[in-house]
């Protein structure tokens, strides 16, 4: 929502969220599952940002749009970790970040419309862990930045790069920290109003002196089927990674059920 100052129709930019959500670090993390353009998310974002699913957390954030000629936001959070499910533990056993106690975050995020069929989209993110601890060896650390191109071509055409960057660092349980950055790029075209091809690369760098390097290509796919549903076929491949097929089908029900994007 926005501020407005007494007696005055000026917008002073602020808003507030309060509840659980998905934490807006990078572009991908804060995006439901019916919005993310391929099957599964990069092997960075499932090692820094909760598994599968996404990060969230309850707490509050506030927002205030920075009065320049470009859209620019920017976005601080408090939250609360909660308890990991047992179905979480698991996915954790296999490595990644868990994230303990108050989390802290913060984004600044950029839109600049180059043209009337160009945007350029720079995003700055930072995470801190268990932030309530005194110990800064307790902590988890995690940076990032993320860039987005879309060129309208016309005739329901489009064509998207995006790229997202992240370097962490975090300790095992009862391990001093160590540093790990992963990315990924990929690529979008939009054919028509019904298909959307792509294709991304994603890597993942071992974590300090443990582990290996992953690499990861991924092609989609998708068909749009109606304004709430889609059909979706992906083929993932690389190194340090399983190869694997994966159909889906997403749709919504009921007056309140989200637009696919």
């Amino acid at each position: 929502f926005g501020t407005l100052m007494p007696n005055s129709n000026k917008n002073l930019g602020v808003g507030a969220v309060v509840g659980r959500k998905l934490l807006g670090i990078g572009k991908l993390n804060a995006k439901h599952p019916e919005q993310w353009n391929f099957v599964d998310r990069p092997l960075a974002h499932q090692t820094f940002l909760g598994g599968t699913e996404g990060l969230g957390a309850e707490g509050a954030q506030v927002s205030y749009l920075v009065p320049t000629s470009f859209f620019s936001q920017l976005e601080l959070g408090y939250w609360i970790a909660g308890a990991h499910t047992e179905e979480e533990e698991d996915a954790h056993s296999h490595g990644g970040v868990e994230y303990e106690n108050k989390l802290m975050s913060a984004r600044l995020w950029n839109g600049f419309e180059l043209s009337n069929s160009q945007e350029l989209e720079l995003g700055f993110s930072y995470l801190l862990g268990n932030a309530s601890s005194s110990e800064e060896a307790d902590q988890q650390g995690l940076v990032g930045t993320d860039i987005s191109y879309t060129q309208d071509l016309g005739s329901d055409q489009s064509a998207t790069l995006e790229a997202e960057y992240y370097q962490a660092i975090y300790g095992e349980e009862g391990e001093e920290r160590a540093e790990q950055e992963g990315y990924a790029i990929s690529g979008l075209y939009k054919m028509n109003p019904y298909y959307q091809v792509g294709l991304r690369y994603g890597h993942l760098s071992a974590h300090g002196d443990e582990g290996e390097n992953k690499h990861q290509w991924a092609w989609m796919i998708t068909r749009q089927l109606t304004e709430t549903s889609k059909f979706r076929v992906q083929y993932n491949t690389g190194e340090g990674v399983e190869d694997t097929i994966t159909a889906q089908f997403i749709f919504g029900m009921g007056p309140h059920s989200h637009v696919l994007q």
